[in-house]
């Protein structure tokens, strides 16, 4: 089960001015505490009035999730009929249909992808191909302790609209005795990068550079 606190805090990266060679936005996430932390990231784009959300996948451990494990939520009693549904790769990046939230398991393989030394391995930044299903949709779900997880976010159009702004926005628990601002479990890093993975300039958001979307 994942660990809950009486307060969670949203928190934004803010209007972020996309630079013309960022193909991806990037939110990575490392769970610091000795217990699972829920959290929830969305991405959206503000080049429109309907500011809609970013296409997202998301990876753990460097990897793509082998599966989604929903047995350790106890609150879910439909976990056996979803079963089935679960070894689908969409449903490893949206939320279940019970209200919990998912839990992105460890890859089978915990030796990361080398796609420069290793010709068949498929990575998902040179080959979008590779990559998973997107969701559009803010996504939630449960971080393992000690564990990394890695939201991709790809734009909806591939040319550079007129004003090209998004903003990142994540849910993360909240503990004010934490000596690090914002106070919480979770580090929360975001980097628009290019094709080749290269961090893009003006698009490097680091965790003490969030902040609450409503003045405190």
């Amino acid at each position: 089960m994942s660990h809950h606190h009486d307060k969670d805090i949203t928190l934004t990266t803010g209007p972020v001015w996309r630079n013309p060679n960022t193909d991806f936005v990037i939110v990575s996430m490392l769970n610091q505490s000795d217990k699972p932390q829920e959290v929830t990231v969305s991405i959206l784009d503000w080049t429109t009035c309907d500011h809609p959300e970013y296409g997202k996948f998301a990876y753990t451990c460097g990897n793509a999730p082998s599966s989604v494990d929903e047995s350790s939520d106890e609150s879910s009693s439909s976990s056996d009929d979803e079963s089935s549904s679960s070894s689908s790769s969409s449903d490893e990046s949206s939320n279940s249909e019970d209200g919990s939230s998912p839990v992105l398991a460890a890859p089978a393989d915990p030796s990361p992808c080398e796609p420069l030394s290793d010709p068949t391995c498929c990575d998902p930044i040179s080959s979008p191909e590779c990559a998973p299903p997107l969701t559009f949709t803010p996504l939630t779900f449960t971080i393992q302790p000690q564990t990394t997880v890695t939201v991709y976010g790809t734009p909806r159009t591939p040319w550079v609209p007129p004003v090209p702004i998004f903003e990142v926005r994540v849910r993360i628990p909240f503990l004010p005795p934490v000596p690090v601002v914002p106070p919480s479990p979770m580090r929360v890093n975001v980097f628009g990068i290019n094709a080749a993975g290269v961090p893009q300039e003006g698009n490097s958001i680091f965790h003490n550079l969030l902040v609450p979307p409503n003045p405190v």
